[in-house]
């Protein structure tokens, strides 16, 4: 995973891995077991990441792949 997060809040640091962490979790689960809503919270929480300067580019491909 490529990160360029640099936040000096650690906190903030702290919320944002816990937001991957939990994007994870739900692609790691099977398609079957994932609704709408799944879907589009794990669209969202990526977008997040993106701009909290996470480089996610392998998590959007297997979201894609869930799908």
């Amino acid at each position: 995973m490529g990160l360029e997060f640099r936040a000096k809040n650690q906190h903030l640091r702290t919320a944002c891995m816990n937001v991957l962490l939990s994007l994870i979790e739900t692609l790691c689960q099977s398609p079957q077991e994932l609704s709408e809503e799944d879907l589009v919270e794990a669209d969202n929480a990526l977008a997040y990441m993106k701009d909290a300067g996470f480089k996610v580019d392998w998590l959007k491909k297997k979201l894609e792949e869930v799908k």
